[in-house]
């Protein structure tokens, strides 16, 4: 795949901005998210993994909140 995006001046250690196919500007997640939605028209977000996070929490909240004994040494763990 390959997502073409006009980059804006950037230096090392900020994020890297681009132009996108709007004409505004944009970072590289925006950029990715207007390719597919023009080539193919998905829709789609940006959300750091935290959908993925927040089901896996719901689905294994017994299992990570199970009260077992001795599994902390300390009250402060």
């Amino acid at each position: 795949v390959h997502v073409r995006g006009i980059p804006l001046a950037s230096k090392t250690g900020i994020k890297s901005r681009f132009y996108g196919y709007n004409g505004e500007q944009c970072g590289v997640e925006e950029l990715a998210l207007q390719h597919y939605a023009g080539v193919h028209g998905w829709q789609g977000l940006h959300s750091e993994s935290g959908i993925w996070m927040t089901l896996f929490a719901l689905l294994m909240w017994d299992v990570i909140f199970a009260d077992i004994p001795d599994v902390f040494r300390t009250r402060f763990q």
